[in-house]
């Protein structure tokens, strides 16, 4: 009896071995990707040491969500108004006090995900990247490919318990008005507009967009749903880093992002930094509701 209680106990110690050594493999392998499949995250979902963000409408949350999921609006809960610019990225102690209440501390894997090619979840990646945070997915294919492959679904909403999230603020990530200008004539920087044809070109100027809009001079349009394939998942890294180079936009320069509010943008800039592997990117976070209500910074159309 006693051989085989020691026998029972040396197995349970080793599959948890193995079971941990199997999660903190997938875990770093997803974590190079900046993406996680649904395939990953269906083996991970219960794991106490993951925390998954729904960044839908709560209305959508309330019908259905991942096990374990818990909501946000990116909008409100990690954005505010800041000297009338709307969706300027909100003061670092707020942010340490909302993402502690969710349960969040520097050991948590975040997953976040949101409705078919949703703009919101890259947000929160992009927020969380500021704050230093070193373990954040994007999940490939969205709420919409976990529930066509009828993984499971539920209304239930979990209790957390608070940690203590620390920002480790990551200075490059975001870069202001000033600096943009500054690097407006530098030949290794280069400036992208994540925002639809007709307002990169003027013929709309998109809420909140003074002075007619148009663009930051110089800037190459790039929209931010370029990189997803028609089911909501994004293209291979080859095809988008193939998409980016061709329009100019290479590893070897400075990039800056940004499109009307910085939340199309938060796409585009996830995706070449952790996705494309480009080692200077950056967020403009104004961006052209700020730009273009200071009558001191020039437009072009």
């Amino acid at each position: 009896m006693r051989k085989y209680v020691v026998s029972l106990l040396m197995s349970f110690v080793l599959i948890t071995l193995v079971s941990g050594l199997a999660f903190a493999t997938q875990t770093k392998t997803a974590v190079e990707k900046g993406v996680i499949s649904t395939e990953e995250l269906a083996q991970i979902y219960n794991n106490p040491d993951v925390r998954i963000l729904d960044c839908r409408p709560l209305s959508a949350y309330k019908f259905s969500h991942i096990p374990n999921a818990v909501h946000i609006f990116v909008r409100t809960d990690l954005a505010y108004y800041k000297n009338g610019i709307e969706d300027m990225i909100k003061p670092v102690k707020e942010l340490e006090a909302f993402f502690s209440k969710l349960g969040i501390d520097d050991n948590t894997l975040v997953v976040v995900y949101g409705g078919f090619k949703d703009r919101a979840p890259c947000r929160a990646f992009l927020i969380l990247d500021y704050l230093g945070h070193k373990k954040i997915l994007k999940l490939d294919g969205d709420f919409p490919k976990w529930a066509r492959e009828k993984r499971p679904i539920t209304k239930v909403v979990p209790n957390i318990t608070p940690a203590h999230f620390v920002a480790h603020i990551q200075p490059g990530v975001i870069v202001d008005k000033e600096y943009v200008y500054d690097h407006l004539n530098d030949s290794n920087t280069i400036l992208v507009d994540g925002r639809s044809l007709a307002e990169y070109e003027g013929k709309i100027p998109g809420t909140n967009v003074k002075r007619g809009g148009g663009h930051i001079p110089g800037a190459i349009f790039f929209p931010w749903d370029n990189v997803y394939a028609p089911d909501g998942t994004y293209l291979p890294a080859k095809k988008i880093k193939e998409m980016l180079v061709a329009k100019g936009i290479t590893p070897n320069k400075n990039i800056i992002f940004y499109c009307r509010t910085c939340v199309r943008s938060g796409t585009t800039y996830m995706i070449t930094k952790y996705i494309s592997k480009y080692p200077n990117v950056h967020l403009y976070d104004g961006s052209m509701v700020e730009w273009s209500a200071d009558p001191n910074m020039p437009l072009e159309k």
